[in-house]
């Protein structure tokens, strides 16, 4: 008989926390909510709450509905209720919660005045304002992109169960993840109301649906497969549990190869470790590098993205993905094409639930930045799995072709979807004569003069959020045989006739603010005859300087124990580089900060030797080493208050930075 499963989006969510109070007789709404029978817990709460005469109870009732809706998948059924449970005054974790049903059902500016009122109750958090600026940028994400289409894979695969997960199996299959019952007798799970987990395989040709080969399905749970570049090898995730008396279940990546054309007995990967969930495998590197999804057993209710090295010896122990890919949130669902490695994330900048970002693996070994797909790839649902077809993007019309999954779909279940980008055919007017040009023309350069304004008052390295004009700033405008000088308005605005084919710097100053420059160039103008002039619009940003505040710079990090900059450490340097090359009278402090862990005077030597490899990094760019101080702090300005044995791992990240401070001069 099959065993415990747990849908694929939540099975390594909550795994670890099972315990034998699956066995309780369901005889209330709250047994159901606490043993995971949420398809049973919505109709039991229900009947609760609509006898429930005391507010607080009812309150509670709602909140409990609405997570049950939650954890099956219905958005717009757990809004409603925890938009109850907040009109019941349940407290806090209702309204955010709310506030992030609403994000994924893209009502951003809903969901941005319930994160308003959220704050006006919990007084200022970084979490609050960091979900009210995404739902900002989320409302720019949604513009439509003409060059793709995103249409619904054939309704042969898609049924009223879940579909997720595929992938390719030679040219003509695609193996996928279903929950779907396939007879009368299956055993239903009671979480969902649906089956259990199996793989299946779809026929691109004949659109027939087939279930996978045993021993690879079994009576437990798997889910998200993938195989090797010859289809000899299969990677998959099974859920069981390890000890038959004990009825906690975890997650696994098993392995199967294909002898004499039948798949063998699958195993575990030796570097898994117990009472840990693993699982969603992807290969790259010509096979030689496992990533997947990894929840260490460290109270942690979030997944990162860890890889395996295949050598000699088998597969290496599991190494974290670096900082710039792993969060905060959960990391899932890793997908290849060549270099480029997609994966979901619910906590880097998106568009709601999970969203597919795209990295890609430099020449040295390190990876890019993630960068988000935006729509229509993602949406305020769970968006994961994409996967790229080469074979059939042959089309001479068709960049790339693909699938991924995801759980727009009004049944709220996941479902497969097919994408293709093609290319932008331009419509070329031909009716009208294109007219003539001409030389004799006059040239103006209009220029503006703006304050930028930030997310954090002053500090240019966090999120540039407006711009107000800027007055009083003066102006020069130099070329080899010219020269103005000028005073913004108070609009912030200059405007000045000047020759042609010439190369304009422009530069704008003013006390006590971070100076701007540019280049123009005024050759090579051609406007059509009608015209008798043409104007080049410059803007020029300047930042209010605030002497002897602390700014962080992002993105700086250090490999253990070492103080040699890296690559990924560089683009930030760089900014605060041409910052300084554009304000060649002031100086900084470059500080180097470590966490409360380890011995203070090891720290304190090690932070002097990050700051100092900083400053050597920076004076390569051409900046006197007299503007600049290297000062390593070690542990003696933690910014996380915390005792040190108490901090999380965020704290201590936090505490462990590289920053800048404005000097005053004499």
């Amino acid at each position: 008989m099959r065993i415990f499963y747990l849908r694929i989006f939540y099975f390594l969510l909550v795994l670890s926390t099972l315990s034998c109070g699956y066995t309780k007789k369901v005889n209330n709404g709250q047994v159901a909510y606490d043993s995971k029978k949420y398809s049973i817990a919505v109709d039991l709460l229900g009947e609760e709450f609509n006898e429930a005469k005391n507010k607080e109870v009812k309150a509670r009732k709602a909140y409990q509905i609405a997570k049950s809706y939650t954890f099956l998948n219905q958005n717009k059924n757990a809004l409603e209720w925890f938009s109850k449970a907040a009109e019941l005054e349940y407290g806090p974790a209702a309204i955010r919660q709310q506030a992030l049903a609403f994000k994924r059902d893209q009502q951003y500016v809903a969901a941005i005045r319930a994160f308003e009122n959220l704050e006006r109750l919990t007084g200022k958090d970084s979490q609050i304002t960091r979900e009210i600026n995404i739902c900002k940028q989320a409302l720019n994400w949604l513009e439509p992109n003409e060059k793709v289409e995103v249409a619904l894979f054939p309704f042969e695969a898609n049924s009223e169960y879940m579909e997720y997960s595929p992938f390719f199996y030679g040219e003509e299959l695609i193996v996928f993840s279903s929950d779907r019952v396939q007879k009368e007798k299956d055993q239903i799970y009671e979480w969902t109301g649906n089956g259990f987990s199996d793989l299946y395989v779809l026929n691109r040709n004949t659109n027939d649906v087939l279930i996978f080969d045993t021993p690879v399905n079994s009576e437990f749970n798997e889910a998200t497969a993938v195989f090797n570049k010859d289809n000899t090898e299969i990677f998959f995730t099974r859920c069981f549990s390890e000890d038959a008396a004990v009825e906690d279940q975890y997650c696994r990546i098993m392995h199967s190869s294909l002898e004499d054309s039948r798949w063998s007995e699958p195993v575990q990967l030796v570097f898994q470790e117990s009472n840990r969930n693993y699982g969603h495998p992807a290969l790259i590197e010509e096979d030689s590098v496992l990533v997947f999804t990894l929840k260490e057993n460290d109270g942690s209710e979030t997944y990162d993205l860890y890889y395996s090295v295949l050598d000699e010896e088998g597969w290496s122990e599991a190494i974290p993905m670096p900082e710039s890919i792993n969060t905060d949130g959960n990391e899932k669902f890793p997908t290849s094409d060549g270099d480029t490695l997609y994966f979901s994330s619910d906590y880097l900048p998106g568009l709601g639930g999970l969203d597919i970002f795209k990295t890609y693996l430099r020449a040295d070994n390190s990876w890019s930045s993630p960068n988000n797909l935006k729509a229509p790839f993602n949406s305020g649902s769970d968006d994961f799995g994409l996967i790229v077809d080469r074979v059939s993007s042959s089309a001479s019309d068709i960049v790339s072709k693909g699938y991924f999954s995801s759980t727009r779909s009004e049944a709220s279940n996941d479902d497969i979807f097919g994408y293709e980008v093609r290319r932008k055919i331009e419509e070329i007017e031909t009716e009208e004569p294109v007219e003539e040009i001409t030389e004799d023309f006059k040239v103006y350069i209009a220029g503006r003069v703006v304050l930028n304004l930030y997310e954090q008052k002053n500090n240019p390295a966090s999120k540039l959020i407006g711009k107000d004009p800027l007055q009083g700033a003066e102006v020069t405008l130099n070329s080899s045989v010219e020269q103005y000088n000028f005073v913004s308005d108070d609009k912030g605005r200059f405007l000045q006739e000047v020759s042609k084919d010439q190369d304009f710097r422009i530069e704008a100053f003013k006390e006590d603010y971070l100076s701007s420059r540019k280049v123009v160039s005024t050759r090579n103008l051609k406007v059509e005859k009608s015209k008798k002039s043409i104007t080049i619009n410059v803007e020029l940003a300047l930042s209010q300087i605030e002497y002897g505040k602390e700014i962080v710079l992002d993105n700086i990090y250090y490999d253990l124990d070492k103080y040699a900059i890296r690559e990924d450490a560089q683009p930030s340097l760089d900014r605060l580089s041409t910052l300084l090359l554009n304000n060649p009278s002031i100086s900084i402090e470059l500080a180097s900060h470590t966490d409360c862990q380890g011995n203070n005077a090891y720290n304190q030597n090690l932070s002097q030797k990050r700051a100092q490899s900083a400053v050597n990094y920076i004076v390569t760019k051409g900046i006197s080493k007299s503007r600049l101080i290297a000062r390593g702090y070690g542990e003696n300005r933690l910014q996380e208050t915390c005792a040190c044995e108490d901090c999380t791992d965020d704290q201590h990240q936090r505490n462990r930075r590289t920053s800048f401070t404005v000097l005053k001069g004499e």
